[in-house]
């Protein structure tokens, strides 16, 4: 069964040898004695993240579970987030630059990972088009789209009207925690990642 994990990314993807790769699944982590199965990944476009499915061992999965900087998504899907693990999968989240004050006691583990799996796949047009990282030097989560430069407003319209996504809601006032949100909502339909439907 595969398990989930948002880790860093490391290398600058110059060179063959500095690929951009997620952290615990690249070759040096293998060399280092790791015995990892087979993975897939997801970028965060450039921002410095991956969302990594994998089936581990028991050891190796409590190898990366013990890794300061490795969130682990638990392994029931469907269980709902917890009262006592709410402010913590909330600012996990949003260390990343992943919104996540939508998340309630009411919402699944399985609704959290497709929300990261959405605005992800916005990140990645985003820097698929040539503008970098929307989380440049100083804008965070609670940036308003009103603050943001004109360049990077056009930008971020841009990438969301490339996947059909309707921006006419995405106005000055917001967040770029609620526009991220808001845009990746409209990304309906299924994803299958690491053998899960979300």
């Amino acid at each position: 069964m595969a398990r989930f994990t948002l880790m860093p990314a490391i290398g600058d993807g110059l060179t063959p040898t500095t690929i951009r790769r997620a952290k615990y699944v690249d070759p040096d982590a293998l060399r280092a004695g790791w015995t990892l199965a087979p993975y897939v990944a997801l970028d965060y476009g450039l921002e410095p993240v991956f969302l990594v499915a994998t089936d581990l061992g028991v050891s190796d999965q409590a190898l990366l579970a013990a890794q300061p900087d490795v969130t682990v998504v638990p392994a029931n899907l469907d269980a709902t987030v917890s009262a006592g693990a709410l402010a913590a999968t909330q600012a996990a989240l949003e260390a990343l630059n992943l919104p996540a004050q939508w998340v309630t006691t009411a919402t699944t583990y399985r609704q959290v990972v497709g929300v990261v799996i959405r605005v992800a796949l916005l990140a990645q047009r985003f820097h698929g088009l040539g503008f970098g990282r929307i989380f440049d030097t100083g804008i965070t989560l609670n940036t308003t789209i009103g603050a943001l430069s004109a360049q990077v407003r056009t930008r971020l319209s841009t990438a969301a009207q490339g996947l059909g996504l309707d921006t006419s809601g995405v106005t000055a006032g917001l967040t770029l925690r609620q526009a991220l949100k808001l845009l990746g909502d409209q990304l309906v339909g299924t994803y299958t990642f690491g053998g899960e439907v979300f």
